[in-house]
């Protein structure tokens, strides 16, 4: 009788531990990643995918380019995510590469925390996580690349990092005094030089003002440009 009862604790046991599931982060640099991986492992459809992307992730964490300025918010944002039960994938994957991408860029903190605060901004007001992982999706290009805006048929990318996020009833990508780069499937290009405005990415719109065309990447005289007054692209 004793054993059969020691046997069925120790199932009981077994059962709880087993079904435990992620409920918060702790925000230890090493107790973090072991529960992100959990995490990852327990809601992924491809334990080998969600495995590479930790490793991934735990290599640069360990680097001194991911401070503890970075870790503090990564900590909070993944626990805003757990409290809106966002998955693994697309939501946790498209904001640490958005974070890794954002500190390789080398840009300052200041851009950064303009940036959280616009992320927690459209976490908070939106019940569907759709806006949310369109910002990241733009914000993981816009950090690696400066490309704000891509189709399948066009895309749109700036030099330098003269913009800031901002958000008043919608989020926005601010541009000021750039060069935009147009492409499209054809390899047609066109560049426009010293203007400014402003992209919208939950619509995919873009209004500017100001600059000035050339196609001297097409291998025309930099003597042959427009001035143009007003700028605008619908996604």
């Amino acid at each position: 009788m004793k054993r059969i009862l020691a046997l069925v604790i120790v199932a009981l046991f077994s059962l709880n531990a087993f079904s435990q599931k992620t409920t918060s982060f702790t925000p230890d640099s090493v107790k973090f990643i072991k529960e992100l991986d959990n995490y990852f492992q327990d809601n992924s459809a491809n334990k080998d995918d969600a495995s590479a992307i930790i490793e991934n992730l735990g290599k640069f964490w360990k680097t001194p380019a991911y401070s503890n300025y970075y870790k503090n918010y990564v900590y909070a944002t993944s626990n805003k995510m757990l409290e809106k039960k966002l998955k693994p994938y697309p939501y946790f994957q498209n904001y640490l590469i958005a974070v890794a991408n954002f500190i390789n860029s080398k840009q300052s903190t200041g851009i950064f925390d303009e940036w959280q605060a616009v992320l927690d901004k459209i976490m908070t007001k939106n019940k569907s996580p759709r806006p949310y992982n369109d910002f990241l999706e733009m914000s993981d290009n816009v950090f690696e690349n400066g490309m704000f805006f891509k189709t399948a048929s066009c895309q749109w990318h700036t030099n330098g990092n003269n913009y800031k996020f901002d958000y008043d009833s919608i989020p926005k990508l601010v541009f000021t005094n750039v060069t935009l780069y147009g492409s499209n499937l054809r390899d047609d290009s066109i560049s426009i030089e010293s203007t400014s405005g402003t992209y919208y990415p939950t619509s995919g719109r873009f209004y500017g003002k100001g600059g000035t065309v050339s196609w001297k990447r097409t291998g025309l005289s930099s003597d042959v440009y427009a001035e143009i007054k007003r700028v605008s692209h619908t996604g």
